[in-house]
């Protein structure tokens, strides 16, 4: 096997592996993860590929594109909910002042 498309197919099961955690909410995990992810990308991105696998090497990419994207949908719904319960926290922190203020 092409060490290239060997490399591809592990950034792959990274990216696979990122989006488990995502779902799992296990989001310490998943950023020690990306940073190996990212790094794994960075050799392929800077590789040459020869023309053999190249079209290979491409539908790799795009699925690691789209998982890549479904991991962050799921970052970004995490973040929404984050600021949604500081937001509640910060209204429960304005209610108890309000409250000792009028004892």
């Amino acid at each position: 096997m092409n060490p290239l498309i060997k490399l591809a197919e592990e950034a792959l099961e990274q990216s696979t592996n990122m989006e488990v955690l995502a779902q799992e909410g296990r989001w310490d995990e998943l950023t020690d993860l990306q940073k190996i992810h990212t790094a794994t990308i960075e050799k392929i991105m800077t590789a040459e590929a020869d023309d053999a696998i190249k079209s290979q090497l491409r539908a790799l990419l795009l699925e690691i594109k789209t998982t890549n994207n479904r991991t962050m949908d799921l970052a970004g719904d995490y973040k929404l909910k984050l600021v949604k319960e500081k937001k509640t926290l910060g209204q429960g922190a304005k209610m108890q002042k309000m409250l000792n203020a009028l004892k």
